[in-house]
């Protein structure tokens, strides 16, 4: 049987989610060998095998570069932290830079869904295999976003291939099921929003059929809501009992249940000390009368006790103030116009950048930082460089 070999589109795609997924397609040699070499060496094949076939970098990416560089030089010139700084800059490499250029690249969505369904039932495996060492590490927060990544690769198959229908199904339910028992609780909410993402994105009310089966996924939406306020503390409780008594700990579980028994009081209570975190860097801000403090500010000034705020916006405002709050907005507010004005003609650019979008807003105002979200910033490739992928905005390398 001759096996066809991939043309340069079909190779870009492949390479964009094997960086994305990188992380825990080496988890398993890199815990055999116990060093983080094996990642590196395969994220640099990565890269550099794309620079190769392609033999070009976009001019608007070498301006980003050269821009980030130099608001970097100028962060290290006037702190005392520097080593923070200069790991944020790599972090930055890695994670956008490199991210962005691989974006740059990519053209065939149609071939990255099926390359990201593949790459997610593997990493679906691997999570699975590890299940205890997370356990034993208190590694809910990176379990739940590796299975997430996972079920990106599911939904998006799912609503947009006819083939493997039943089995991308059960492959979601088991991993959103799997996010609720050993995941964070931010995961379970953005696969519950990209269910209705896709569901009501495809629902086109034509006909009296379709109209029943709106009204009819109305009222299974009205009837799980019904459910998750009045049912639900008492399910988890059991199933989360049930779970400590086989040797399992569920963290997430668990404060689910404790919210969902104190009400309105439980958010705060349940919020991972984000009801202190938040008012100190809100304080930050406006004792400074909203001036920026440098990139890797907020960790040098609360003794390294919180590696970042855990909002989007008030790392932002940190780390370049309120003018560079106002362009942070105003870059979204032109990329969402560009997505919008582009996702008609595409739509399974449409979808991903959807997902994405979803993906990195929902974690990015409840945790993490955007220095090191690869989604986050190929999120922004993808919109930035889906029209500019011709001869004229590329720097040719001999």
């Amino acid at each position: 049987m001759k096996i066809r070999s991939l043309n340069k589109e079909e190779k870009n795609s492949l390479l964009l989610i094997l960086f994305l997924y990188c992380n825990i397609l080496t988890f398993p040699i890199v815990k055999i060998t116990g060093t983080s070499l094996p990642f590196w060496i395969i994220l640099c094949i990565i890269v550099s095998y794309s620079i190769f076939i392609n033999r070009c970098i976009n001019k608007k990416l070498i301006f980003i570069f050269i821009t980030f560089s130099i608001i970097f030089l100028i962060n290290l010139l006037v702190v005392s932290y520097r080593t923070d700084v200069l790991s944020s800059y790599g972090k930055f490499i890695r994670f956008g830079i490199c991210a962005l250029y691989l974006t740059s690249v990519t053209t065939d969505y149609k071939s990255l869904y099926k390359y990201m369904f593949v790459v997610s039932l593997a990493s679906l495996l691997i999570n699975n295999a590890y299940l205890n060492y997370f356990q034993s590490n208190n590694g809910y927060m990176d379990l739940g976003l590796n299975l997430t990544y996972s079920f990106f690769g599911f939904v998006i198959y799912y609503y947009n291939n006819n083939k493997l229908k039943l089995i991308s199904l059960f492959l979601i339910v088991i991993t959103a099921f799997e996010i609720l028992l050993f995941g964070n609780r931010s995961s379970f909410i953005v696969c519950l929003l990209l269910i209705l993402f896709f569901e009501f994105k495809r629902t086109k009310v034509k006909s009296f059929k379709d109209a029943t089966n709106f009204s009819i996924k109305l009222t299974i939406y009205f009837l799980l809501t019904y459910f998750l306020l009045f049912r639900l503390a008492s399910i988890l409780g059991y199933i989360n009992n049930q779970l400590s008594q086989m040797g399992y700990f569920s963290y997430s579980l668990t404060k689910y249940v404790l919210t969902l028994q104190e009400g309105s009081s439980g958010i705060l209570e349940q919020s991972s000390g984000r009801d202190d975190l938040y008012p100190r860097a809100i304080s930050m801000i406006t004792d400074s009368n909203f001036m920026p403090h440098g990139v890797g500010y907020f960790p040098y000034a609360t003794d390294y006790s919180y590696p970042y705020p855990h909002n989007l916006f008030i790392e932002v405002t940190l780390d370049f103030g309120i003018i560079g709050l106002f362009l942070f907005i105003l870059v979204w507010v032109y990329l969402i116009i560009k997505y919008f004005k582009y996702k008609k003609y595409n739509p399974y650019f449409g979808d991903l950048v959807g997902l994405l979008f979803i993906y990195s807003f929902t974690r990015l105002m409840f945790s993490g930082t955007y220095w090191q979200e690869s989604f986050y910033w190929a999120l922004i490739g993808l919109i930035l460089f889906h029209r500019n992928r011709n001869i004229k905005n590329l720097e040719v390398i001999s």
